[in-house]
């Protein structure tokens, strides 16, 4: 109830009186940035002194480069199960690096986009945005799946119980059903 009473009136100023000392300690802190940090000792064995880098992992997404068997999604839809090589790209970024074989099994349409009909089938793209416009690559290493994402101009025509060529039996037809 005081302190409701003397709201309208005037402050004596006792309660927030400042000292010397404590205006010298706010000017003189300064902020301290950190940054996370994990010991690498806590991943090898007690008297072992190997270095780990884990500095790919201070960053969201970050992995390390290597080969990875993951789940490749191409605009949403499965398309299998790969290893692939995850490589340091030009822009410093992990990326997968993929070929144009690899690319045409996705369904990618290769023959049809002028900077990948004339690379060879073996060529090794580590950035594929460069080579099909927003185009983009995104691997989630905690479900081990790799979603590739290309603008459907660039997709092969699909039509709808076709089956690829490439995937046909060698076999005789025989329509009356002998052999």
């Amino acid at each position: 109830m005081h302190l409701i009473s003397n709201f309208g009136k005037p402050s004596s100023g006792k309660l927030f009186r400042y000292s010397p000392v404590a205006g010298f300690l706010l000017v003189c802190i300064n902020p301290a940035w950190a940054g996370d940090y994990f010991d690498p000792g806590f991943l090898g064995n007690s008297g072992d002194n190997t270095a780990v880098d884990l500095s790919a992992f201070s960053e969201a997404g970050g992995v390390q480069p290597g080969k990875y068997t993951v789940w490749v999604f191409v605009n949403q839809r499965n398309a299998g199960q790969y290893t692939l090589d995850f490589q340091k790209n030009t822009q410093g970024k992990i990326a997968p690096v993929l070929t144009p074989s690899e690319l045409e099994t996705f369904g990618v349409n290769v023959r049809q986009l002028p900077d990948l009909k004339d690379l060879p089938a073996t060529a090794e793209i580590d950035n594929i945005g460069a080579l099909i416009p927003q185009a983009t690559t995104m691997l989630d290493l905690a479900r081990l799946r790799l979603d590739i994402s290309v603008p459907q101009a660039a997709m092969q025509p699909e039509v709808r119980g076709a089956v690829d060529p490439s995937q046909w039996e060698e076999g005789i037809f025989r329509p009356d059903g002998e052999l």
